[in-house]
């Protein structure tokens, strides 16, 4: 299992070669498998985790220009023609790379239910495209495990702008 992007943008680059890493850590197929069951779905989380796992064929991460109004808010999408193609949608380049991070495996989910379990049919996906109520999906799940990784991994120091010193608390010895 490989995510491959051949463009320049560097947060995708960032995301992409994090997400590597991630499928590389057993504590992160863990944390999936240990969740038993998700919503929408026909397998459990352990025999999502191991399609996943085994998934031999590299998607490949492309950037899109959404052409209708209606698609603009979609942060990406995988098509069931092209199942190793995640399309990113381009204008939403501004997200932070944890929530790319998160895109990209909500992505991945889908296209190992394209290809892995011998049927081109939705067996683990999140019914309509509303994000509503859709936390214990497999894509939507996975996905936000993956960003609570990510930016737990990063999560930067508090910076402290000034420190206030009273004089009478400095005692010479």
């Amino acid at each position: 299992m490989m995510i491959v992007y051949k463009g320049k943008k560097q947060k995708i680059l960032d995301a992409v070669e994090y997400v590597n890493d991630l499928f590389e850590e057993d504590e992160f197929w863990d944390a999936v498998s240990d969740k038993i069951s998700f919503d929408y779905s026909v397998f459990s989380a352990a025999k999502i985790a191991e399609f996943m796992r085994e998934k031999e064929e590299s998607v490949e991460v492309k950037l899109y220009r959404p052409r209708w109004p209606k698609h603009r808010k979609t942060n990406a999408y995988t098509d069931l023609n092209h199942p190793n193609i995640l399309f990113y949608n381009s204008k939403k380049l501004w997200r932070g790379v944890g929530k790319i991070v998160n895109t990209i495996v909500h992505e991945y989910v889908h296209s190992v239910d394209f290809t892995e379990d011998g049927s081109r049919r939705v067996d683990y996906g999140h019914g309509n495209q509303s994000n509503s109520g859709k936390g214990s999906s497999a894509p939507y799940w996975i996905g936000d495990l993956a960003e609570r990784f990510f930016e737990s991994e990063n999560a930067e120091a508090p910076i402290i702008e000034s420190i206030s010193i009273d004089s009478s608390d400095i005692v010479e010895e």
